[in-house]
């Protein structure tokens, strides 16, 4: 847990490669049963809009908030050596976040997330080893900052993936 510094507060956030973009602001939620691309990422990636598929189920934020997605659009994620085709619901919210990988994502990826130790740990595709995807404290702290003021979060979210 080298690094780390307690006692922290932090989301397990980290960066991965979807299609062929390098996504920062990852949030991982073990809590979460979707995987979710925000439609300012979606544009940003540079994807088509022809390959989201409709999908008329409403998803509900923690407060219970209403979303109604644009649809499902299935990419590759590719973290610990491993290729995942995952299928986002992409959903037009404001948010902190680029995405959101859920539970569904993390067993897939035979992993364990822990946000006090800030680390999905992974086994290998043989099975042999482990392999970490380590959090990035940068991302998670500005993802804070951006969640807890509303004028950083209009600005933040127009930049980098």
């Amino acid at each position: 847990m080298e690094g780390i510094e307690f006692p922290h507060n932090d989301a397990l956030v980290v960066t991965l490669r979807v299609a062929n973009s390098i996504v920062k602001r990852v949030m991982i939620d073990g809590g979460s049963s979707a995987d979710v691309l925000f439609w300012s990422t979606f544009k940003r990636m540079k994807l088509d809009e022809k390959e989201i598929q409709p999908n008329p189920t409403p998803i509900y934020a923690f407060e219970g908030m209403k979303a109604q997605p644009i649809g499902d659009v299935t990419l590759p994620v590719i973290a610990a050596g491993k290729t995942l085709f995952v299928t986002f619901v992409v959903v037009d919210a404001p948010s902190a976040y680029n995405a959101i990988m859920g539970r569904n994502w993390i067993h897939r990826m035979d992993g364990e997330a822990s946000t006090r130790c800030q680390v999905i740990r992974c086994i290998s595709e043989d099975g042999r080893t482990t392999i970490d995807i380590k959090w990035d404290q940068v991302e998670a702290r500005r993802c804070y900052s951006i969640a807890t003021n509303p004028k950083a979060a209009t600005s933040q979210q127009s930049e980098d993936l």
